[in-house]
C-alpha cells in the first residue's frame, strides 16, 4: 500500500489523486535507535470533491538493530533488538486510544500505517502545526491533571504484551549498565567524576545504588497504570487549528508504569535536556502531583497522596539519579557541551535534586536533604 491509496481509505474519499508533494526537514533530536526519521511532508491532492492540501509527519519507525551504534558488540545489539518494541507507538496509536482522551488532550491522528521491508513502518500523522509558546509552571500543573484523568481513563484496556518500559530501564540501564560503574572506583577516579560539581555525588550514589531492592519495593506498592512514558513538555505541543489543547506525541515508551510515573518527565525533562533550570522544576513538582492526583479522582480513580508522591519520588531517583552523570566518557565517548563545566553542573545538579527528595507516608526514608548535606565533596 501507499500513502495516497492509504489517505483515500483514511479520508472516504476514494478518487484521490496526488498532484504534487513536497518535503522539508523537521526540527527533532532523535535519540531513540527506533526512530529512523522524521520529515515532514506537504501533499497537494484532488478528486470531484476539490482540491486538498494535507501537511503531514512522516515518521519512519525501525527496529532497534537498526539505529545502534556500531561499536556496540554484536552481541548486545541482538539482546535489545530482541528487548526494545520498536512497533509499540505503532500499535498504541488506535482509535481506542484517541477515544480515551479527556477534553483538553489528544492523540496524534493516524493519516496512514505503511509496513516497510526489513522491520520498518511509516506512520503519516497529521501535522499539528504547533503554536510557538513558552511552557509555564502553570502548563505543567494543568497537563498533570490531564495525565491523570487519562491513565484512569485507561486503566481497563487491554495493555501492549512485552516488557514495561519502567522495568526494562531499572534492569538494562540501571542494575546492568550504570550501577556497576558508579560502584567501581575507577570510575570516581576519572577527570569528569573529579569535577567539584561531580565528585560529591559518589556517596549519597553509592548508598542509592545499595538501597535499590528498597526501591522497587516502594514502587510494587502502588497500582500499575497505563502511561505515556515520556511525557515531556517537548512532546506537548499545541495546535495552530485550537491553541486550547495539548497534543501529546511519542508514544515509544507508552508501557505501564507505576500510577504518576508519567509526572517524573514532565516535571523534569526539560531539565534533562538543559532547557530548564532544575529548581524550577522542583518548585513545580508538588502542585503537578497533586493535581495528576486530582485528575485520577475525577475519573473515579482514588489513591492517597502520600502513596502518589512515594511512587512519583522513587521513579525520579531510579530515572535520573542513577544515569543521569556522563558514564559514556569511561568508553571515550565526548560530553555533548563545548562547556564542560557548565554541562557537568547541570547534570550534577539534576541528580542531587532527585536524590533530595523524600517520599511520602509515616517512616519512608530516603537519600533527602539530609543525608545529601552530610557528604563532603571528598566522599
Amino acid at each position: 500500500m501507499d500513502v495516497v491509496t492509504a489517505l483515500r481509505h483514511h479520508l472516504e474519499r476514494p478518487t484521490l489523486q496526488l498532484l504534487d508533494q513536497r518535503e522539508e526537514p523537521l526540527e527533532h533530536d532523535i535519540s531513540a535507535p527506533t526512530t529512523a526519521s522524521v520529515t515532514r511532508v506537504h501533499l497537494h491532492l484532488r478528486d470531484p470533491l476539490g482540491d486538498l492540501r494535507l501537511s503531514c509527519v512522516r515518521k519512519v519507525l525501525q527496529a532497534a538493530r537498526h539505529g545502534l551504534p556500531p561499536v556496540i558488540p554484536p552481541e548486545v545489539i541482538a539482546h535489545l533488538d530482541a528487548v526494545i518494541p520498536w512497533r509499540l507507538e505503532s500499535d498504541v496509536l488506535t482509535p481506542a486510544l484517541a477515544a480515551a482522551m479527556p477534553p483538553g488532550l489528544r492523540a496524534p491522528e493516524v493519516l496512514a500505517r505503511l509496513e516497510r521491508p526489513d522491520d520498518r513502518i511509516e506512520l503519516w500523522l497529521r501535522d499539528v502545526e504547533p503554536v510557538p509558546a513558552s511552557w509555564t509552571a502553570g502548563d505543567t500543573v494543568h497537563a498533570a491533571r490531564l495525565l491523570g484523568r487519562l491513565a484512569a481513563r485507561r486503566r481497563d484496556e487491554p495493555q501492549p504484551a512485552g516488557p514495561r518500559f519502567l522495568d526494562t530501564y531499572r534492569w538494562e540501564s540501571v542494575a546492568v549498565w550504570s550501577a556497576p560503574r558508579l560502584l567501581d572506583p575507577a570510575t570516581w577516579a576519572h577527570p569528569v567524576f573529579r569535577d567539584p560539581a561531580v565528585v560529591g555525588l559518589r556517596g549519597p550514589l553509592l548508598a542509592l545504588v545499595a538501597g535499590l531492592p528498597r526501591l522497587d519495593e516502594r514502587l510494587a506498592a502502588v497500582p500499575v497504570l497505563p502511561a505515556h512514558g515520556d511525557a515531556t513538555p517537548l512532546n506537548l505541543l499545541r495546535p495552530g487549528v485550537d491553541p486550547d489543547d495539548l497534543v501529546l506525541l511519542d508514544w515509544a515508551s507508552a508501557t505501564p508504569g507505576p500510577a504518576g510515573w508519567d509526572v517524573v518527565p514532565l516535571v523534569f525533562g526539560l531539565a534533562e535536556c538543559g532547557r530548564q533550570d532544575v529548581s524550577d522544576a522542583r518548585a513545580v513538582l508538588d502542585d503537578a502531583i497533586a493535581a495528576y492526583g486530582a485528575g485520577l479522582a475525577e475519573e473515579g480513580f482514588e489513591l492517597a497522596p502520600d502513596r502518589l508522591r512515594t511512587a512519583v519520588v522513587t521513579a525520579a531517583q531510579l530515572r535520573y539519579a542513577f544515569t543521569t552523570l556522563p558514564l559514556g566518557v569511561l568508553d571515550g565517548v565526548p560530553l555533548p557541551d563545548p562547556d564542560p563545566s557548565a554541562y557537568l553542573a547541570r547534570r550534577a545538579a539534576l541528580v542531587r535534586c532527585v536524590l533530595d527528595l523524600t517520599p511520602g507516608g509515616p517512616g519512608e526514608g530516603g537519600v533527602g536533604r539530609g543525608r545529601l548535606a552530610g557528604w563532603s565533596a571528598t566522599s
